[in-house]
């Protein structure tokens, strides 16, 4: 009981991390987002049309290729040279290798996964969302910028811009040449050591 309690997330973890730190902040000590991303409530309204139509023409149970295409197939193009459609994750090949050898790896989601994700997604990055954390909870944001997920760490810059306006406590590890998987990527020591580090200090 006198272990100080942090959560943390990668990726759609983070997300749900830092919704559930919004709603239960008080009990933790600390939150760790890796591989994040951020957009204004906009984005996601228009991110929803596309997702409700495929939804109510697929089924809710059923994955989209047009969802697809505009998210996993997307970020498969914007690394150079790739060898697979996975190489996105991480510079590491064997890495992502391992990752699509894994059968509960690389699935595609269901239409009714994605609009629930949007939706929440529109209100956890809110101004009014964001504003339920509790000011003195300590951040760690963690993130590659060759990260396609996030328009290569552009989003995650947005959201550290978002979270220093509202001042909360918050620090920041960028790695130039990271991808998504910055914990399965040739960085992955430097973030283990900047984890470490973090976690002393609270």
């Amino acid at each position: 009981p006198q272990l100080p309690l942090v959560l943390g997330g990668h990726s759609m973890g983070s997300f749900i991390a830092l919704g559930t730190a919004e709603q239960h902040g008080d009990a933790l000590s600390g939150l760790v987002m890796c591989a994040s991303d951020y957009h204004p409530g906009a984005y996601y309204r228009l991110m929803s049309l596309p997702i409700l139509f495929e939804r109510m023409r697929r089924g809710k149970r059923n994955p989209s290729p047009l969802i697809h295409k505009l998210t996993f197939g997307t970020w498969a193009t914007q690394v150079p040279d790739p060898t697979t459609d996975f190489d996105w994750l991480s510079s590491n090949a064997e890495e992502v290798k391992r990752y699509i050898d894994d059968p509960l790896c690389g699935f595609d989601c269901s239409t009714e996964t994605w609009v629930q994700l949007v939706t929440a997604m529109r209100r956890i990055q809110s101004i009014s969302g964001l504003s339920e954390l509790p000011e003195n909870l300590p951040v760690l944001l963690l993130g590659g910028e060759q990260d396609p997920m996030s328009d290569n760490g552009k989003g995650m810059m947005a959201l550290e811009k978002v979270l220093h306006a509202m001042e909360q406590p918050l620090t920041t590890h960028f790695w130039p040449e990271g991808r998504h998987e910055i914990l399965n990527d040739h960085c992955r020591d430097e973030v283990h050591q900047a984890i470490t580090e973090w976690l002393g200090s609270l």
